[in-house]
């Protein structure tokens, strides 16, 4: 929702500043500096930018609950191409904000957007600025896209002379006390295009592109208002997105998946629910997919090093061939899943429920099985361990695994 004022007048001053640079290539994402007093303000910018194919970064969205918030603004800032801060009286009174824009200002990424007819510190009065005041919905957007390289505004003059009140109706939150949020938006718009750019998206070469995709498909199958059938579509258009990254060439760097797979795999979990999804070969290392619902999935040679899978439910789900290595299963329940030929080595699986469980061929060299539930001995004669597996008391470790 566009928390915006009334038409107007566009200032003088109000033209984008540019440091000669292409916003819209390479994988980089944009931030978006606020205080929490603007908070509507930033969530409308972000989903404008995400909504042109640009990666956006802003707290209330990305900032996970626990996690070290000197820490995360200091990476955004880092990382940041473009650090767009919202000028305002609340921004400039803030300490928090003003460490922001410095520290944006000295690494030349900063791209100031004015809220309100505020005067900048002087340092600030180098640059000039984006006005978002005084506008409809979209005259603002065109001016931020424009700001950020994704719109050719016409060269158009306004009537200078005496006008009637303008006709448009587009809602203010700001100017009305109403209170707008990102939901409205979703739930104001058409699915089918909805679904139809973020499949575009998902199909771009730029990392950042595609999570901004992502991120849209979340927010419409998150809404309060959302229909089954477009939760549906988008379990759908997830699934299809990780299961076509199966067959890329090479194997990826890194202990952890690129950020677009966890993404996807992460919301695909949470939207999907009681619904059957096959996510076999796909890539999710280091995913974090504590207490999720994979029961029954099919998640034969997926690629789990590293995870995070602490009470998750994966009773009868298809693992064979899995990579487990490392993966933190304490209290999982793997009841009756197939785990044929499957890597867990150094897994914990303190805790976890095995009753049933194949463990044909699966290598368990280094787990941690202790007070395992429900694991026989039979289990472990059709498994391969080493002398670093730990093993629930009652059991022995096989002769036939390596000494």
């Amino acid at each position: 929702m566009f928390p915006g004022c009334r038409p107007g007048l566009v200032l003088a001053r109000s033209v984008p500043f540019r440091y000669n640079r292409d916003m819209t290539q390479g994988e980089s994402f944009v931030f978006v500096s606020y205080t929490s007093a603007d908070e509507k303000w930033a969530t409308w910018i972000a989903s404008m930018l995400e909504g042109a194919g640009l990666a956006a970064r802003v707290q209330v969205w990305d900032s996970l609950p626990g996690q070290n918030f000197v820490e995360w603004m200091n990476i955004q800032l880092a990382g940041a191409r473009w650090t767009v801060a919202l000028y305002s009286q609340a921004y400039f009174a803030s300490a928090w904000c003003t460490a922001e824009w410095t520290a944006a200002l000295a690494r030349r990424t900063l791209l100031p957007v004015r809220l309100e007819p505020v005067e900048p510190p002087a340092t600030l009065q180098v640059l000039t600025w984006v006005d978002l005041f005084d506008l409809d919905e979209n005259q603002a957007r065109e001016r931020l896209l424009y700001a950020v390289g994704k719109q050719v505004l016409p060269r158009l003059a306004a009537f200078p002379g005496r006008t009637s009140a303008s006709t448009a109706t587009p809602i203010f939150p700001g100017a009305t006390g109403a209170v707008g949020h990102l939901h409205s938006e979703v739930e104001r718009s058409d699915p089918a295009v909805t679904l139809a750019t973020a499949l575009s998206q998902l199909g771009s070469t730029t990392l950042a592109v595609r999570c901004a995709g992502i991120r849209a498909l979340e927010r419409a199958a998150t809404a309060e208002s959302a229909d089954p059938a477009l939760i549906d579509e988008v379990t759908e258009v997830l699934e299809s997105f990780l299961r076509g990254t199966r067959n890329a060439k090479g194997a990826r760097p890194g202990a952890v998946a690129p950020e677009d797979l966890l993404a996807a795999g992460r919301i695909l979990v949470r939207i999907a629910k009681n619904r059957s999804f096959d996510l076999s070969g796909v890539d999710l290392r280091g995913a974090e997919l504590n207490r999720t619902n994979l029961a029954g999935a099919r998640l034969a040679g997926i690629d789990l090093t590293n995870a995070w899978l602490a009470g998750a439910d994966l009773a009868g789900a298809d693992l064979a061939g899995a990579r487990l290595v490392k993966v933190w299963l304490k209290r999982a329940d793997l009841t009756g899943a197939n785990l044929a030929g499957a890597r867990l080595d150094r897994a914990t699986l303190a805790h976890a429920r095995l009753a049933d469980a194949d463990l044909t061929n699966a290598s368990l060299a280094g787990a941690n099985l202790i007070k395992a539930v429900g694991l026989i001995q039979k289990q472990l004669e059709s498994a391969e361990g080493d002398a670093a597996t730990r093993l629930p008391a009652g059991l022995v470790r096989p002769v036939s695994w390596l000494a």
